[in-house]
């Protein structure tokens, strides 16, 4: 079996609460939350064999905090694993974007009206995930580092759910699901690890 951990970078601060761009850092309680999640799991007896990250500034931090604990030198960047690409949302109130996008639809249909798709962020993040994957020798395991909407529309796709389910995979800042594979398939995808603060557990993008 090959295991992979897809990991959200930790918290930042936001207190203006506008859907963020690429120099965000982390803040101090993300970085707690990225030590514990990689001790967690280091204690699952993985020791990744490669840590592929977004270059946004705060997964690279948070992978970056991944690989020290690991004793691992060098994190690999992937523009494929960047944030959602919104257009001219950059910088704008994320209540705003929430409603535009959708979030408050009931039942929830999203709009993609100048946005990137599910499926257009599923492609490129699963590229990358297939590549590690196969790369990877029975019983290695290897972690990804990225944002919510492309990890989560990667589950989306690999576990067959539907757009509409979006809302419900649940991965908060600070957290990881775990992809076990035998060989190409993928056998099971859980939520592993979640080491989010109180403030973000109901975070959704």
């Amino acid at each position: 079996m090959k295991t992979l951990y897809l990991v959200r970078h930790g918290h930042i601060e936001n207190p203006k609460n506008i859907f963020y761009g690429s120099a965000i850092p982390i803040s101090s309680i993300g970085a707690k939350e990225m030590t514990a999640v990689a001790n967690d799991i280091k204690s699952a007896h993985c020791t990744p064999d490669k840590i592929i990250s977004s270059p946004y500034l705060r997964t690279r931090e948070s992978a970056e905090i991944i690989a020290h604990i690991f004793g691992i030198q060098e994190v690999s960047f992937d523009e494929r694993l960047i944030d959602w690409q919104v257009g001219d949302w950059i910088g704008q109130p994320l209540e705003d974007f929430r409603r535009f996008a959708g979030y408050y639809h009931q039942p929830f249909k999203p709009n993609f009206d100048g946005l990137e798709t599910y499926n257009e962020m599923a492609d490129r993040v699963i590229a990358v995930l297939d590549a590690l994957r196969d790369s990877l020798a029975d019983n290695e395991c290897g972690i990804i580092v990225s944002h919510r909407e492309p990890l989560a529309s990667a589950l989306l796709r690999l576990t067959k759910r539907q757009d509409n389910d979006m809302r419900e995979i649940d991965l908060p800042k600070g957290s990881a699901w775990k992809l076990l594979f035998d060989g190409s398939q993928l056998k099971s995808a859980e939520k592993t690890f979640d080491r989010s603060s109180e403030a973000t557990k109901k975070d959704i993008i």
